[in-house]
């Protein structure tokens, strides 16, 4: 089992992605980190190696059949924040970005920066850590928008439509990523 929480393997975390959706979807999954289209959306920012895997992972995706990418690939500074984008939310409300003062890990946290709707300006408030790596992130991403023969893997903890106890006794403890 690889943990999605360690950011020291993180090539293996990207081949077990990889892996997953090649064999849950039946397709040929692949991603291309060395892209020239890559170095195009960077622009003048230097982002870690995982970001740029989590980059070419967002472009591969938009082309698989059950799974919806609706948000918007840009890699540009959170305005108010000394850090770097890797995905606005499509109502550009919410960053997800990595901060500069993690841009020399190889497979940084991933911090999530919201609208202050109470200002007259437009700015972002911190929300705090997403995902404590860019591939738990990829992977909760990727998670989140799949539709497929095998269902979704997002369930809320508080739904009233299931009995918790009796689905842990039939398949065991859940796994959260």
């Amino acid at each position: 089992m690889i943990a999605f929480d360690d950011s020291s393997d993180w090539p293996a975390q990207w081949a077990s992605i990889d892996s997953f959706i090649s064999d849950w979807l039946s397709v040929d999954f692949s991603r291309d980190a060395a892209s020239t289209e890559i170095d195009q959306l960077c622009g003048d920012h230097t982002l870690p190696p995982s970001a740029r895997e989590w980059i070419a992972f967002a472009l591969a995706s938009q082309h698989v059949t059950n799974f919806t990418f609706r948000d918007c690939l840009v890699v540009e500074s959170v305005p108010g924040h000394d850090a770097v984008s890797l995905l606005i939310q499509g109502e550009a409300d919410y960053y997800w970005a990595i901060q500069s003062r993690h841009a020399a890990e190889p497979n940084p946290p991933v911090e999530a920066y919201i609208l202050d709707y109470e200002s007259d300006e437009t700015c972002f408030e911190s929300a705090g850590m997403w995902a404590p790596t860019v591939t738990a992130f990829a992977l909760d991403y990727f998670l989140s928008y799949l539709e497929s023969a095998g269902g979704g893997f997002a369930v809320r903890q508080s739904s009233e439509h299931f009995d918790k106890d009796l689905l842990v006794a039939d398949f065991g403890s859940p796994l959260t990523f």
